[in-house]
């Protein structure tokens, strides 16, 4: 299955939120990345990474908020190609939870390599 029709499935299972609703919102607003093996739903925001959480209106955009993203077959660094350029932070929700993790791009970039690397040489 596409990765987009993986991400509409979820979308319509965890969400009273349209997956078109969304997916027009960053044709607007953000950036949609999608071919048969990632779709990356994404945006620009402002992160205070002192309050742990989003920075008060009218600071600089500092971190790309990842909103849905769906793999079918490809390695999760392939959302890190999808984006247009690196941020200072990354931004998600993990299956749609209140909790915004952040990291720090390239720790993060730099961890998920190397965890895709000692996984495909062990196997």
């Amino acid at each position: 299955m596409p990765a987009w029709q993986k991400a509409r499935k979820w979308q319509k299972e965890h969400s009273t939120v349209p997956f078109e609703e969304r997916l027009a919102w960053h044709l607007a607003h953000g950036v949609v990345y999608s071919d048969p093996s990632c779709l990356v739903l994404a945006s620009l925001v402002s992160w205070d990474p002192s309050l742990k959480a989003p920075a008060a209106p009218g600071e600089p955009l500092n971190a790309w908020f990842v909103e849905l993203a769906s793999l079918s077959g490809a390695p999760l660094y392939q959302i890190n190609q999808a984006l247009p350029h690196p941020m200072e932070w990354i931004l998600f929700r993990r299956n749609n939870g209140p909790k915004i993790h952040a990291y720090q791009w390239d720790r993060f970039w730099r961890s998920v390599l190397k965890m895709h690397l000692n996984v495909t040489s062990t196997t």
